[in-house]
């Protein structure tokens, strides 16, 4: 199951976002089933930049979206269970992980920009914010 998350900084999108973006997801036949959206992703340059947690332990993503249509427009895996995305750094996005990882957006995956100390340990940081 993908918990996919998002908060619109920006109003004027928030409808859009419960008319056309849910339901899209929901088409986009993700190999997984979606449990709901709630959280956070951020638009840049007339894309949405959403963070998804993959309650099963699986790879999260980041999808890009360009605010139509019914498919996304690209799914980049982070390496870890959840994706905290969005904020804007330099050209384009960086996002959190829950592997303890800081990763920046190149266009066709990630960079890492920074690894947290929990990174380098055999403890990971669960979907049920606890360590394990």
């Amino acid at each position: 199951m993908i918990y996919v998350s998002f908060v619109s900084k920006n109003t004027k999108y928030e409808e859009v976002i419960k008319k056309y973006l849910i339901p899209s997801l929901i088409k986009w036949n993700l190999p997984y089933d979606i449990e709901y959206i709630e959280n956070k992703g951020s638009w840049r340059n007339n894309v949405l930049y959403i963070g998804t947690r993959h309650l099963d332990g699986g790879n999260a993503r980041m999808f890009l979206w360009n605010g139509s249509g019914t498919t996304h427009n690209g799914a980049f895996s982070v390496g870890a269970e959840w994706s905290y995305s969005g904020e804007e750094y330099q050209s384009s996005m960086i996002t959190v992980t829950s592997g303890g990882q800081i990763l920046w957006f190149n266009g066709g995956g990630f960079n890492v920009l920074a690894n947290f100390p929990i990174y380098y340990t055999p403890i990971k940081w669960t979907t049920k914010a606890t360590a394990s």
